[in-house]
């Protein structure tokens, strides 16, 4: 499928006719639109999604055709709710060829789809009606839908039309949303409706085929007991898809949340830093009460402060009395030391050197003696007296030091503490300003929310678990009923054949659900080659990485050269994002569709680095590609892109928007502005 040219009329912000030429020129195969954000150029894309399906299809959004709701949305370009739409006339039509039976003669469609009024002023959906109309080669389709879904299915568009957000939530994502994709590209909902179609036919056969053992008899009782366990079995199989859509519909609701808050990261980060100021200043708060509580300790020692110089001044009189009675008595002491040792020297015979010791020796040394004693008796009447208060006072001094009631570091402290809490009151009010009380509580619920998601997708699985056991146990008695009636029952030719039609369906049954088993391997290995070659192109490291592979828990993973897997958290975000990228064009491949691939706010949302490599790669991703950039990416590609891509671009519009007037419009690039 090739788009030729796109005509739409008051589609969202665009008021009038607007017309856009994409016929392919010679070799050029890139059209460029691009605009300042809210100028109205994404809603081109939203318009060739909606004329085709009547909604806007992504990977984010569950497949189904659109309604009157989503036509209501795109009329609203404006989303004025408190006034109908000026002009509730809405188209948009689409010019686009197909390959046919004949290279030489591709079919040609024209698919309208539009919006009239029901009432004079509609003010809400089912006040407008919308017709759709697919015109091939000249002649109205009598099955429009099945006629889009035949050059490119709702499923498969996701894949050929999306924007760049799309790629980083995808690189953070794996296993079922693979799975998720590629039974959309093999239509595996077609595949299961047949089995459920298979299984009400052998349900059939079996109702015969018990009617023939009644007619047997002596089995009546086991029949009973067989039908009782079928339908507990049938009751169970229920509950448990009941339990698998809660499931997936709590993690549809999940998915939402989490995008939600991916969208709201800025204010939640805030939100945090809020809670922690928050908790911040409650600390501060609950210091400050036990700095408060420290004044009356302070008030209730404050008397010893106060008395504390004047003790210190008697302590300083006591304390010289105190140093000359020590100097005193050291004194003594050492005269009581010489006193002895002239005594011990009177009572030797001979000296140390052996001498004997004379009379005259011995009086001089017991006069020594004398003049000895006779200078302590004068120092012991001398000696000061020992003043008993001096050793409390000093004790009561070193008390009152000790003590840690100091008013200098009671007003520090409470001073420091009011310092530190206007600051953080400061930047609380800093944030509250940058994030709304609206946000501080939209973010609060969304977290709530998904908590409680959490919680009731874990009961639920809890559940489902129970209900499977339960049903296996069940199944086991049925098959055990079953062999005993095999074993009762005659062979006759009516219950031969019942038996072999009935056998019959069981294994078609069986053959579906493994054909689309094998299909989903073929096609997973399909699509893990087409993504591993556009890798090749787009990775920085390809004398590191040999390719990408999906395996059979439909886990996308990056192989090296030493063929070890590289798990997801050793990648740098580019390069996940890269590997999404890979794998989105790697189902686009695989989808063996042909159609154009449209990228919207495609750069911003990838990694600089692989910037050069993606622009060199891009005009092979597809026959017909239509970039839709902001400003600045577009900037960014003229001044980064080489030459040789300008090459391949056959077209450049840019969107204005006319704020005075609410309404864009798009102009070729010479008639715009830089």
């Amino acid at each position: 499928m090739r788009l030729l040219k796109l005509e739409m009329k008051n589609f969202g912000p665009y008021r009038g006719k607007i017309d856009l030429d994409l016929k392919a020129k010679s070799d050029k195969n890139l059209w460029v639109i691009w605009g300042t954000n809210g100028s109205g150029k994404t809603h081109i894309l939203k318009a060739i999604k909606w004329c085709l399906y009547g909604c806007d299809p992504s990977l984010r959004r569950q497949m189904q055709y659109g309604s009157e709701r989503d036509a209501w949305e795109f009329i609203y370009g404006t989303y004025m709710e408190d006034q109908p739409p000026p002009d509730p006339y809405m188209y948009v039509h689409l010019w686009l060829e197909a390959d046919s039976e004949d290279p030489k003669k591709p079919q040609q469609y024209l698919v309208k789809r539009s919006v009239s009024p029901r009432t004079q002023k509609p003010m809400n959906p089912t006040q407008i009606k919308c017709d759709f109309e697919v015109i091939i080669n000249g002649r109205p389709s009598d099955s429009p839908r099945e006629a889009i879904e035949a050059v490119l299915p709702l499923a498969a568009s996701q894949f050929f039309m999306f924007h760049g957000e799309e790629i980083r939530e995808m690189s953070q994502k794996h296993m079922e949303q693979t799975r998720k994709a590629i039974e959309l590209i093999l239509e595996a909902e077609t595949f299961r409706q047949g089995k459920e179609d298979l299984l009400a036919v052998a349900h059939e056969i079996d109702n015969d085929l018990d009617d023939e053992r009644r007619k047997s008899g002596g089995v009546d009782d086991l029949l009973d007991l067989k039908k009782r366990l079928q339908e507990k079995i049938q009751s169970l199989d229920n509950e448990c898809a009941i339990c698998k859509n809660e499931i997936a519909d709590k993690k549809k609701q999940l998915d939402s949340v989490q995008i939600d808050l991916a969208k709201n990261e800025d204010s939640r980060v805030l939100k945090n830093k809020l809670d922690e100021l928050s908790q911040r200043l409650d600390e501060i708060e609950e210091e400050r009460k036990r700095t408060l509580a420290r004044r009356g300790d302070l008030i209730n020692d404050l008397p010893s402060k106060l008395i504390l110089p004047e003790l210190m001044k008697v302590l300083e009189g006591k304390e010289e009395r105190h140093k000359k009675r020590e100097e005193q008595g050291k004194k003594i002491s050492e005269l009581v030391g010489r006193l002895q040792l002239t005594k011990d020297v009177l009572k030797l015979e001979r000296c140390v050197c052996g001498r004997p010791i004379t009379e005259r020796e011995r009086e001089r040394i017991n006069k020594e003696c004398r003049d000895i004693e006779e200078t302590i008796s004068k120092l012991q009447a001398g000696l000061e007296e020992e003043d008993p208060t001096y050793y409390e006072i000093r004790e009561t001094i070193a008390t009152i030091k000790s003590s840690k009631m100091n008013f200098e570091q009671f007003k520090k402290d409470l001073h420091e503490n009011a310092l530190r809490h206007d600051e953080i009151e400061g930047n609380t009010k800093n944030l509250e300003r940058k994030l709304s009380e609206s946000k501080i509580e939209e973010i609060k619920n969304l977290v709530e929310q998904r908590d409680n998601l959490l919680t009731e997708i874990g009961k639920a699985q809890q559940r489902l678990e129970n209900f499977t056991t339960e049903l296996e146990t069940q199944k086991n008695r049925l098959d055990e009923i079953l062999r005993i009636l095999e074993r009762k029952e005659r062979h006759d030719s009516i219950r031969e054949s019942l038996d072999r039609q009935y056998d019959l369906v069981t294994r078609c049954t069986s053959a579906f659900e493994s054909v689309l088993t094998r299909l989903s391997d073929v096609r997973r290995r399909a699509i893990g080659n087409n993504a591993t070659e556009i890798f090749r192109k787009l990775t920085n490291k390809p004398e590191e990485y040999d390719r990408i592979e999906i395996d059979d828990q439909f886990n996308v993973s990056v192989i090296d050269k030493r063929n070890n897997i590289v798990h997801r958290e050793t990648l740098s975000t580019g390069e996940r994002e890269v590997v999404a990228l890979s794998f989105i064009l790697g189902l686009m491949n695989a989808s063996e569709k042909v159609a154009p691939l449209v990228l919207d706010t495609f750069f911003v949302h990838l990694d600089e680095s692989h910037y050069g490599n993606i622009v060199k790669a891009l005009p092979s991703f597809a026959d017909q590609t239509i970039l839709i950039l902001t400003d600045l990416e577009y900037q960014n590609l003229k001044e980064r892109a080489p030459s040789s891509f300008f090459k391949h671009v056959a077209q450049t519009w840019q969107t204005v928007r006319n704020q005075a007037e609410f309404q864009s419009t798009i102009l070729p690039e010479k008639e715009g502005k830089d």
